[in-house]
């Protein structure tokens, strides 16, 4: 199930103190509700009772899904976070279970519309590699969805300096062709079950460089 406490957040506007509720997990599967205000960014949202002013507050909050057998977990843990730590109710989880490291909420939302979309997020990671080799001048890359009504175009935001763009790319064609040939030596999924891990940028540039060593 979900859990939270009470905590209070100080405005670094106005100096106000305010309650503010910390989600320690969400279970998307017992509270869908909660993985609607996580989605579109207001369960983590604080807004000033005084001034307005509004901003997303950063904690180690735990994602759930019980049905696609998913954990997310964002925040200060890193990589050294075990399940133990996490509660022995979690630890009896473990069994066909995948695990995922993230550093900010942008990741984990990133996550679950991946997992959602029924897609590898490791082929999803290399694939905005590769992109991203293609772009000129620092920018990020997060995939939005497979197009409603089509299985023939998916969406990317790129995320830059001078603002966010959505780059509709062909999934049956680029993706797919990414996925059967790039991401065909991917490490086998029962691998990498029963531990977290980060599945990022860093980790698709060294799979690249794996292969391209070979």
């Amino acid at each position: 199930m979900s859990s939270s406490r009470q905590d209070s957040v100080t405005c670094p506007v106005c100096g106000n103190t305010q309650p503010f509720t910390v989600w320690g997990s969400v279970n998307a599967s017992l509270d869908p509700e909660l993985k609607g205000k996580l989605l579109d960014g207001t369960l983590t949202l604080f807004k000033c009772e005084k001034c307005g002013d509004s901003g997303q507050v950063p904690y180690e909050l735990m994602y759930h899904d019980m049905e696609q057998k998913v954990m997310f977990l964002v925040g200060e843990a890193g990589p050294d976070m075990s399940l133990l730590s996490l509660g022995p109710a979690v630890a009896k989880l473990q069994g066909g279970y995948t695990y995922r490291l993230v550093d900010c909420y942008s990741e984990l939302i990133e996550k679950i519309l991946i997992w959602d979309a029924g897609l590898d997020d490791r082929t999803v990671e290399v694939f905005k590699e590769l992109f991203l080799r293609t772009i000129t001048g620092e920018s990020s890359v997060y995939f939005s969805r497979i197009c409603d009504g089509s299985e023939d175009e998916m969406e990317f935001v790129v995320v830059k300096e001078t603002g966010n763009g959505v780059f509709p790319v062909p999934f049956q064609g680029m993706f797919r062709v990414c996925e059967a040939t790039v991401c065909k030596d991917l490490p086998s999924v029962e691998s990498e079950r029963h531990q977290w891990i980060k599945v990022d940028r860093e980790y698709a540039m060294k799979y690249i460089g794996s292969r391209s060593a070979e």
